[in-house]
């Protein structure tokens, strides 16, 4: 969105979205109309793809919150200014307030009160009579948590997989719906729950659908902010002001080491408009490198010396100057100290939200509807794929031990750094299962549980130990020649959310009925723990890890694994520059 688009189109985007998000949402659940019951899947793949669309429409114009939440989140990362904030949610509110009045139009009144449901009214979000108060807040929370989770990563300009957010949001709205639709909604949205409790008069617990979202927009993205830190996207910043299209802030210039100075180009090349070359001059010794088209430096070391860099593009150029101060070699990198605690951080986070979510497509004593593997199946895909898109930029999203190990491999990460992803893994599983456990009745987990207990990974009788061996070391040996597609530098990189989320419904599908269809031994790990069963748990330690090592050394020596591209940009020399000016 850009800062200069006048308010009241901002206001109407707000209010024009959220009626839209309301009345047409709220519509695929009028199971009256077609005579069959809607799947959750059906209901939650509606309103992601609706949410998709919105997002496409009115991005540009507002940002398309559609939720004040969401809202919260933008002002706290600096994305609207504080005193849009009231202006956006009011237009929300009234949104959702119209929103339901659209469904009303269009659907009779008798389908409405057919589809009521206990007398709540059709499409009031009420938690499941089964969850107490405070599983229903701590499903709304840590849901609201995902989601914001979701946003704060689609705006940062690190995230190589920002392009597409009508997409990720699509994925990651469909994700939560199908893990949640049967505990509270869930509504993640105080202006969703708000129409329809408007007119229909139901108060019940309405207080969860405003205090958790909002509680959870404060808390997470200040979190987000203060531990992995945001860069903002300045480009539409820049299209408004015309008069300085090159000028941008360096904050701590004087202290900018290699990797800061890598992430102050991407930065300069994310908002500048169509550069042709950029110039990084080294004037201790003097001499030049030229990167065109591209954002990587090719060349140098900047340590020690005086740096001006300038980007030319259709306009004047202007030039920047960076003083390097000497590098002390004795000292410990206080960057990769932070960047340590960020993807310990981000594993732990990612692996816990697919346990918890994960597991939680599982409780079937929570839906009235046939409970099949492809429920299970569909709720693992997304939410991992919505993981990817959450944290993939921060530590590459392995969320799992095995995928670790065979990243190790092929070398993308040094084999020490297994010490910081795998325990933060395992103790993101271990947590994971805790906040299951928050959102769940015990009822309700003994009942679905069974002899293993709830969600615990344990071979098929019917399955011998050396067949389940089997079915955990071929479908992680896949996953993992996956992973070194998606990592080798010459592969496609658009859709990878997309493709280890599809890739791990398919692979539940294969083989759920025979293993668990775990591959990942931190996910095992926390039910395991939590429920005291331990029989045949090694498999899913041995298998996994073995199938994704193995896969990463065949792929590795017999594919040949690349991680820099072929094509490299060249050094241009000096002279050339003024000639192309």
């Amino acid at each position: 969105m850009s800062r200069k688009t006048p308010i009241f189109r901002v206001v109407l985007a707000e209010f024009l979205a959220t009626a839209l998000l309301v009345g047409v949402g709220c519509a695929s659940c009028t199971n009256a109309i077609s005579h069959t019951i809607h799947s959750p899947v059906a209901t939650s793949l509606a309103f992601g793809l609706l949410v998709g669309s919105l997002v496409q429409i009115f991005g540009h114009i507002s940002g398309a919150h559609l939720n004040p939440a969401v809202t919260v989140c933008a002002v706290i990362l600096e994305e609207i200014p504080p005193e849009l904030m009231f202006a956006y949610i009011l237009s929300q509110i009234f949104g959702g307030i119209a929103g339901y009045a659209i469904l009303m139009l269009i659907t009779p009144a008798a389908i409405i009160r057919e589809d009521s449901h206990q007398d709540f009214g059709c499409c009031t979000t009420v938690p499941n009579l089964e969850l107490s108060t405070l599983n229903a807040f701590c499903t709304e929370f840590l849901a609201t948590s995902m989601l914001i989770l979701l946003v704060c990563s689609s705006w940062d300009a690190r995230n190589p997989n920002r392009q597409n957010l009508p997409m990720q949001f699509a994925l990651g709205i469909t994700a939560l719906g199908i893990v949640f639709g049967s505990r509270t909604g869930p509504s993640m949205n105080p202006a969703r729950s708000f129409g329809p409790a408007v007119w229909n008069g139901v108060w019940t617990k309405h207080w969860i659908y405003w205090v958790a979202p909002l509680f959870a927009a404060m808390l997470v993205t200040t979190m987000y902010k203060s531990i992995f830190g945001f860069t903002r996207n300045l480009r539409e910043e820049k299209k408004d002001d015309a008069n300085q299209p090159n000028d941008m802030k360096v904050e701590n210039a004087n202290q900018l080491d290699d990797t800061e100075l890598q992430m102050f180009l991407d930065r300069l090349f994310a908002n500048l408009e169509n550069p042709h070359y950029v110039r990084v001059a080294y004037h201790s010794p003097p001499s030049a490198v030229v990167l065109a088209g591209n954002n990587k430096l090719v060349a140098g070391d900047t340590a020690g010396r005086t740096i001006s860099i300038t980007f030319y593009s259709r306009q004047e150029p202007v030039e920047k100057t960076i003083k390097q101060p000497e590098k002390k070699t004795e000292t410990p990198d206080k960057m990769d100290r932070i960047k340590t605690i960020r993807i310990a951080a981000a594993e732990f986070i990612g692996t816990a939200f697919l346990v918890a979510f994960g597991c939680a497509t599982c409780t079937q004593a929570l839906s009235k509807e046939t409970w099949t593997i492809f429920h299970a199946a569909v709720g693992f895909g997304l939410v991992i794929a919505t993981i990817v898109l959450v944290i993939g930029h921060i530590s590459g999203a392995h969320i799992n031990p095995a995928i670790s190990v065979g990243v190790a491999v092929l070398q993308v990460i040094p084999p020490k750094m297994l010490l910081v992803y795998i325990p933060a893994q395992i103790c993101g599983g271990i947590a994971g299962f805790g906040m299951l456990k928050a959102m769940t009745p015990y009822e309700i987990l003994e009942a679905d549980g069974g002899s293993t207990g709830f969600c615990v990974n344990a071979p098929n009788p019917a399955m011998t130990l050396a067949h389940a061996f089997m079915a955990e070391f071929f479908a992680t040996a896949l996953l993992m020649l996956l992973v070194c597609a998606i990592l080798d530098k010459n592969a496609d990189h658009q859709t990878v959310p997309l493709q280890i989320g599809t890739a791990i419904t398919g692979l539940v599908l294969v083989i759920g009925h025979r293993s668990s269809a775990s591959m990942n031994p931190a996910r095992s790990l926390g039910p395991a723990f939590w429920n005291s069963y331990w029989d045949d748990h090694w498999l899913y330690w041995i298998a996994p890890t073995a199938g994704s090592a193995v896969a990463a050394l065949l792929y590795r020596t017999v594919f040949g694994f690349r991680k820099e591209a072929e094509h490299r940009p060249e050094p241009v020399p000096l002279q050339d520059i003024e000639e192309r000016k």
